[in-house]
């Protein structure tokens, strides 16, 4: 049995149907028994150290230092050793696989089935691979492996080498719950050593659907048309496994313990060896830092959207805004998802996308775009009534302006109001008019028309003592003493040597 096995790994210029008894099949024996306890189905589901093995696209999901071991006997005397390790390096992810298979003191025999003495037979594979993430918006991965094996039976030995690429994607239609996984393997080779053997080209398809939280079902599909399935439930701190192969069943069970340590155990049928158990330990390093792929590059675009908003890049803004949704569904459940849709609908509601002369006017460094930042800031708090009240400044301060006029016009239809053009007026003037209005009212005893009035001027001229003195009168006369009281003690930070503030505050006991 040890004969045939080793045979059929090194019998050279011979023609297998299945790739177990190619060169290289020892790519084909597993990587942890997570994988095999899903009959194989792995491609799309590989996202640790593993990934070099079944795909290396999947390193870019790698989120810290992470090292897992798989030790198992194929066949008598025969041992298969696998060591990986992986960790965020370069904006991706960075693995290092070390395969071990071999066997010693076998016994030889001639064509007549004489013991001709005992050899060994080793095979050594070594792979090193990268993967990144946030390809197409976040929604797609790309990655690359090389990989380097060793062989020798006896006085004859080789040496293979390699190179692995693989891609996937993620639909964002359906919230990263499906993920479509491809990989060709050995797409560059070289050989060098006293046989013939070459690393085959090969590829394989790979899909998963995750049904809900712990739930999946994965399947794979080879160029030899093998096609693998496989699905995971996991319950607590436990995961169950079914898989199904051409060889037929498999299964497997894992067990997480302490957050950072996982232990795998699966029954797998293979073509060559049979069933056979695997157990595998996976561990996450202590004082590993962590980085969250998804939330990092989504912050990122994140802040990426607020710095064009800052800027009144709203259309760029709004693409950030929508891309980071699209990469991080997680958002979906804060406020992001309102932010991204009322930046939407502002550019939509001036026509913004499609103008270039408005977009560049907006960024322009001048007084009335400052007003516009603050008429948007104001719009997107909710205050729909202050954003009008900032665009009618700006337009009054520019009321030539075509991208003013724009915003404006958006911003009173969110308030339901509509402004005479005759309060169409620049910052200051705005500011005076809303004063003068507010003293005539004050005076009539229309002490809630004055506040308001007063409250709209202070907005604009946030740092005027008198105007915030007149609002803390008006709003002693309505009865709101807490903005009396707000409104007088502004007034005094402005200007510290006011007496008859001072004294009226003293009198009421608010200082």
């Amino acid at each position: 049995m040890v004969l045939f096995f080793i045979g059929s790994l090194f019998l050279a210029q011979t023609s297998w149907a299945s790739p177990a008894g190619r060169p290289g099949a020892i790519y084909n024996f597993g990587a942890n028994a997570r994988a095999l306890g899903l009959g194989g189905a792995y491609t799309a589901l590989s996202q640790d150290d593993s990934a070099v093995y079944y795909n290396p696209a999947g390193l870019g999901f790698v989120t810290d230092r992470r090292i897992s071991f798989m030790e198992a006997t194929l066949y008598e005397g025969v041992n298969y050793n696998y060591i990986g390790y992986a960790q965020p390096a370069f904006g991706g992810g960075l693995g290092l696989n070390l395969l071990r298979s071999g066997a010693g003191d076998v016994d030889g025999r001639d064509a007549f089935n004489r013991q001709t003495g005992s050899f060994g037979y080793s095979e050594t594979g070594v792979s090193l691979g990268y993967g990144y993430w946030g390809l197409l918006d976040g929604t797609a991965s790309a990655g690359l492996s090389a990989k380097m094996l060793q062989r020798s039976v006896a006085n004859v030995s080789n040496r293979l080498i390699g190179v692995d690429a693989a891609a996937g994607y993620m639909p964002p239609v359906f919230g990263h719950r499906l993920r479509l996984a491809a990989m060709v393997q050995n797409i560059a080779q070289t050989k060098s050593g006293n046989t013939n053997d070459t690393l085959p080209l090969a590829f394989k398809l790979g899909a998963s659907w995750e049904f809900a939280p712990a739930f999946h079902l994965s399947g794979d599909v080879s160029s030899e048309g093998q096609l693998a399935i496989g699905t995971e439930y996991g319950w607590k701190f436990a995961a169950f496994r079914v898989g199904l192969q051409p060889q037929g069943l498999s299964f497997g069970t894992g067990v997480f313990l302490w957050n950072s340590l996982h232990l795998d155990f699966a029954v797998y049928n293979d073509s060559m060896l049979g069933m056979s158990n695997r157990v595998s330990l996976g561990w996450a390093l202590p004082r590993a830092v962590r980085v969250d792929r998804p939330k990092e590059r989504s912050q990122d675009r994140w802040r990426e959207g607020l710095q064009a908003l800052q800027d009144r890049r709203f259309v760029a803004a709004s693409h950030d805004f929508d891309r980071a949704l699209k990469i991080d569904p997680d958002l979906a459940t804060g406020p992001e998802p309102r932010t991204a849709r009322l930046v939407r609908e502002f550019v939509h509601g001036i026509s913004l996308q499609d103008d270039l002369q408005r977009q560049e006017a907006l960024v322009a460094d001048n007084s009335a775009n400052q007003l516009v930042g603050k008429s948007v800031a104001a719009y997107l708090s909710g205050d729909d009534y202050r954003a009008l009240l900032f665009a009618q400044a700006a337009l009054g301060t520019d009321p030539r302006s075509d991208a003013h006029r724009a915003v404006f016009g958006f911003m009173q239809g969110r308030a339901g109001r509509r402004v005479p053009e005759e309060e169409i007026l620049p910052l200051r003037d705005l500011a005076e008019h809303k004063d003068k209005k507010a003293l005539k009212a004050f005076y009539l005893g229309q002490f809630d028309v004055a506040r308001a009035e007063w409250e709209d001027a202070v907005l604009l001229l946030p740092d005027d003592p008198m105007l915030w003195t007149r609002l803390g009168s008006a709003s002693i006369a309505t009865g709101a003493v807490e903005i009396a009281k707000k409104a007088y003690r502004r007034a005094l930070e402005l200007d510290p040597k006011n007496k008859d503030v001072v004294d009226f505050m003293t009198v009421r006991g608010w200082r």
